[in-house]
């Protein structure tokens, strides 16, 4: 009966961090996700955010978001091409629409490119 209860709690917490990545259109942190779903579910640990995040990069939801010398972000997959905003005061990332292309013309001769990632930094509408 116990482990009954304790599955559909770890369930509950999973559609939970699935929830607030279905709501938001920007790339989202663990603590980030912690601290959102805190509002909703105060007794839930980081331990609990970790596992949810693993789960859905497992299930593909999810992909990850490299930003240097940032901690890692995560944003629903499916999402067209397009780079990222960090902002250098709260240190929240954005997605940005869109890619300005025609990016081979700055590969040296001779050499192919195969993919780019692109990040803006500043300050965000919120921090300026």
């Amino acid at each position: 009966m116990f482990t009954e209860k304790k599955d559909k709690r770890k369930t509950q917490q999973q559609l939970l961090i699935k929830g607030l990545f279905q709501h938001t259109d920007r790339p989202l942190s663990a603590q980030e996700l912690l601290d959102a779903a805190s509002d909703i579910q105060p007794n839930l640990g980081i331990a609990t955010v970790y596992r949810g995040i693993k789960s859905l990069l497992e299930e593909g939801f999810i992909t990850h978001v490299e930003i240097p010398g940032t901690s890692p972000r995560y944003e629903k997959t499916g999402t067209h091409h397009h780079h990222h905003f960090l902002c250098m005061k709260c240190d929240r990332v954005f997605a940005v629409a869109g890619c300005s292309g025609h990016l081979e013309k700055l590969v040296p001769p001779g050499f192919k490119m195969k993919s780019h990632r692109i990040v803006l930094e500043g300050n965000c509408v919120s921090c300026t």
